[in-house]
């Protein structure tokens, strides 16, 4: 998973011509490094896809226009669109992630590896 450290790295993953899903985290965030650590097992059987990671403290404005008000929080783009968002105040299970992943694959119209 790559980090995102500014605004114009982040509108640089969101342009790509392939499915890139961002992962919105915090320091202090014990369900954050859950889920990290879901990603980046999951990582490895979506080849196709970019993984991407964002601490909403180091890049506050950005989250704060994006209404991030919850972490973990998924978003996902295709060709500079935004294909999904997934934020709920709840620790996200495997199976929902898995879940995003495959939806956004669909929806991004992508052959994914896992679907």
């Amino acid at each position: 998973m790559k980090t995102v450290h500014s605004n114009e790295e982040y509108v640089k993953m969101l342009l790509q011509d392939k499915i890139s899903i961002c992962l919105f985290t915090s320091f202090a965030c014990s369900d954050c490094t859950t889920t990290k650590q879901i990603v980046a097992d999951l990582e490895k059987d979506y080849p196709e896809i970019g993984f991407y990671l964002v601490d909403r403290n180091e890049l506050a404005a950005l989250s704060k226009d994006l209404g991030v008000n919850v972490v973990p929080s998924f978003f996902s783009y295709k060709n500079g669109q935004e294909l999904s968002r997934f934020m709920t105040p709840y620790p996200k299970t495997r199976a929902e992630i898995i879940s995003y992943i495959n939806m956004n694959c669909q929806k991004g119209g992508s052959v994914c590896s896992k679907i």
